[in-house]
């Protein structure tokens, strides 16, 4: 059953070079949380955040880049006597590009303080200087 599943697939994805998905629309989905996976947090605490987390649909004419700031003020909200705009705006960390059907989703993920942008940077950074080592000790090895 697993051979004839997977010449199915193969069937169907060597027919896209004939007859091309072609995608009609996309939309950008703007996320915005104080959760964006990357620290340990107890369970009760991720949860809290992806409720108070805001995700919208829109029509952007431009995707914004990782690092870029996006401001949604008419989803700012208040709670008691102070305001809690952390929701409502953020930088952002991650794009991600799906295919539904006929529509290109791009989930567009940010987060409203600059540290995780900026320890990305630091990160490529630290990389691509390992790598510029890496090369000059081959360098040095192929000389010898």
């Amino acid at each position: 059953m697993n051979k004839i599943l997977k010449d199915l697939l193969n069937n169907i994805i060597d027919g896209l070079y004939d007859h091309p998905l072609t995608i009609k629309d996309k939309v950008h989905i703007l996320h915005i949380s104080t959760y964006s996976g990357r620290e340990e947090r107890n369970n009760d605490w991720v949860k809290k955040q992806w409720k108070r987390a805001i995700s919208i649909p829109v029509f952007l004419p431009i995707t914004p880049k990782i690092g870029d700031y996006i401001e949604i003020p008419f989803t700012r909200t208040s709670y008691s006597s102070c305001t809690d705009d952390k929701y409502s705006y953020g930088y952002v960390y991650n794009v991600r590009h799906t295919i539904r059907r006929t529509i290109q989703e791009i989930l567009i993920s940010s987060y409203p303080h600059e540290k995780i942008y900026y320890e990305w940077e630091e990160m490529k950074n630290e990389y691509e200087e390992h790598n510029r080592w890496l090369a000059r000790l081959k360098v040095e090895k192929d000389r010898i």
